[in-house]
């Protein structure tokens, strides 16, 4: 069995933090879909959806990326991620 290289990178920028995924299946796309509750996928883009102010992918020469933007808030010096953004 062949094993994908998959990359992930983080990084923070302004007040946001960017969460990046590489993979080399750079024509499959990545799309919502809808899934039971006994489904074992399916719900990776949902959450990201939910918690992410922005997502997106870009296709590269052989790779894409999926992308998500998430937006920090100060709290008594701590910078962390909203639940209910």
């Amino acid at each position: 069995m062949a094993h994908a290289q998959v990359g992930v990178r983080l990084y923070v920028q302004g007040p946001y933090l960017f969460l990046e995924v590489y993979d080399p299946d750079r024509d499959r796309l990545p799309a919502p879909r809808a899934c039971g509750p006994d489904d074992e996928g399916g719900r990776g883009l949902a959450l990201v959806g939910r918690l992410a102010g922005a997502w997106g992918h870009a296709q590269q020469r052989h790779t894409k990326c999926v992308w998500a933007r998430f937006t920090l808030v100060e709290e008594r010096g701590r910078a962390h991620v909203p639940v209910d953004s």
